[in-house]
């Protein structure tokens, strides 16, 4: 299977896990989207994919996970990290979607998604 398929498709996945979570205003619903994104990015074939070339989105999920590893941040922080990583604009452009969002001293704001 093409390693960065894979890549683009956990990457895409994650976003969804984590635009469905916002606004992030509810910590049961944090606790269960970074619940879901470490359970998604501890995936063997993930994880093979990952570190078997220095691309950009393998740096991208590798960012994910130290993010996700890390103990001593809130989980609301947490989401506000992620989403700067996943909803980054050059992200769109690697992965050719477009999530109109945008990132302002690392909080979220939500306009809309756009389709396409």
């Amino acid at each position: 299977m093409d390693r960065q398929w894979i890549l683009r498709k956990v990457l895409s996945e994650a976003r969804e896990l984590l635009w469905e979570s916002l606004p992030a205003a509810h910590d049961t619903l944090n606790r269960s989207t970074i619940k879901q994104l470490r359970r998604l990015l501890s995936i063997k074939i993930v994880h093979a994919a990952c570190y078997s070339a220095d691309t950009d989105l393998s740096f991208v999920l590798r960012r994910l996970m130290l993010v996700l590893r890390d103990g001593a941040m809130l989980e609301r922080e947490m989401i506000q990290v992620l989403g700067s990583i996943l909803f980054d604009p050059d992200l769109d452009e690697t992965l050719g979607t477009e999530l109109n969002v945008r990132v302002r001293r690392g909080r979220i704001i939500v306009l809309r998604k756009e389709d396409g």
